[in-house]
């Protein structure tokens, strides 16, 4: 589609009686982009409270120009996206150019190798990244497209956009919910058609992969396929639901055929969250959340 017929659709958007675009210096401002959406997150530091969310859909197979454009227009008929005086800006990226590595064996120096053994990343065209994980000797490197990094970098030129990829708030999300008992727990996060499966056992990471699905029979392979090969029994082990997945879709009931202990997770208890909130599912923005988690 060419980027001038693009546009952007307000799915949702959630905002807590105490925002005030006056206090944007204590405000951490938490987006998500990939090739289907625009999601961000506000959060207030002093008080640990989400205060705003908006989801926009983004039209489909938009070149990184097509994109870029679309972002532009989006943000310059946007009333407070482009303030650039935020406490902090952080930005998930959807890759799937993505590995982990050992803490005790990265370094810094060898993100091209690592992406390179185990990812096809064009290098003329991306940056490398990495995300150091707090609750567990993993770190993440990724690649990051270099159009689009430049321009969320030019957006808000008095910060350093600190980029994550988008399994890491997921698992420290895991990681801080995991239940403290002798059981391997499967939290699953659904959105479009991926899925991204984390094992946790002891407060420990134990798996975490991303995966693409095209139908649910699909999708309930690959959670059958993860408890295997972790050693998880579907009628014992605990199943967490997050993302855009509900009660009434087709992957949730696929799965609930099969899996005994099966759920949704609630919102993240370090934040807290006015009534305006009350109309999101509890699981949905986790990803959005947990970038609360990684600093």
């Amino acid at each position: 589609m060419p980027a001038e017929l693009a546009t952007g659709e307000l799915i949702q958007k959630i905002r807590d009686d105490h925002f005030n675009v006056d206090h944007i210096a204590g405000y951490h401002l938490m987006l998500k982009l990939d090739e289907t959406k625009l999601k961000f997150c506000i959060t207030e530091e002093e008080s640990h409270r989400c205060l705003f969310i908006e989801h926009i859909a983004l039209d489909k197979d938009l070149s990184s120009n097509g994109r870029i454009t679309l972002l532009e227009r989006i943000y310059d008929d946007h009333s407070f996206l482009k303030a650039g005086f935020w406490k902090s800006v952080r930005l998930i990226i959807s890759s799937r150019h993505f590995t982990f590595i050992p803490a005790p064996l990265f370094d810094p120096n060898e993100l091209d190798s690592y992406l390179s053994l185990s990812t096809r990343y064009q290098p003329e065209q991306d940056e490398l990244g990495f995300y150091a994980h707090q609750n567990s000797e993993a770190v993440c490197a990724f690649s990051i497209n270099r159009q689009l990094s430049d321009w969320f970098r030019k957006m808000y030129p008095s910060k350093e956009v600190q980029f994550i990829h988008n399994t890491s708030p997921l698992i420290e999300g895991a990681l801080h919910n995991t239940m403290p008992d002798l059981q391997k727990q499967l939290f699953l996060f659904a959105d479009e058609d991926q899925l991204t499966g984390i094992v946790t056992f002891k407060g420990k990471l134990e798996f975490c992969n991303v995966f693409t699905f095209h139908s649910p029979e699909e999708f309930l392979y690959y959670v059958l396929w993860i408890m295997r090969e972790l050693g998880m029994d579907p009628n014992s082990n605990n199943v967490i639901l997050f993302g855009e997945i509900t009660e009434e879709s087709m992957l949730y009931k696929k799965l609930y055929e099969y899996i005994r202990n099966i759920g949704f997770g609630d919102k993240p208890s370090f934040l807290k969250f006015s009534y305006q909130f009350d109309e999101v599912n509890d699981h949905r923005y986790l990803d959005l959340y947990c970038m609360n988690l990684c600093r």
